[in-house]
């Protein structure tokens, strides 16, 4: 059982398939999507008041609070989350987070640098699969 339910185990699974297929932006949109409904998940099961729509930041927030995640931790999935923006959110060229103007600033091909951002982004996901309370067993 994933915290988060159904959506979490489809996105969990899916997640995987993107990445092992080498579809690295979905890979990334999809572990963003897990870490919200696992982080959220959490906090519900035990016990938190929460508003109906909340707000990655303040989950992030509520979760350091309650010691779910570390300090890093919480700064890699606010990296996470500007990693996804730009692929779920129009961004100018002149943005340099856009994909096509990271390409050129780190003069790499921008398939390497979504397949950088995806093997992150599955790292970041299966390590806090691994921790206290989201592991099984």
């Amino acid at each position: 059982m994933l915290f988060g339910g159904t959506a979490s185990y489809t996105v969990f699974s899916e997640a995987r398939s993107s990445f092992i297929n080498g579809n690295y932006a979905a890979t990334v949109i999809l572990c963003q999507a897990l870490v919200e409904n696992l982080l959220a998940g959490v906090l519900r099961m035990d016990g938190t008041d929460l508003p109906k729509r909340i707000t990655f930041a303040e989950t992030l927030r509520r979760c350091e609070e309650k010691g779910y995640i570390t300090s890093n931790e919480k700064g890699d999935l606010d990296r996470l989350t500007h990693l996804r923006n730009p692929l779920t959110h129009h961004r100018d060229f002149s943005d340099p987070s856009h994909i096509d103007r990271r390409a050129m600033n780190e003069r790499e091909h921008y398939q390497s640098i979504l397949e950088k951002d995806a093997f992150f982004s599955i790292a970041i996901m299966m390590r806090l699969l691994s921790k206290h309370p989201f592991r099984v067993g």
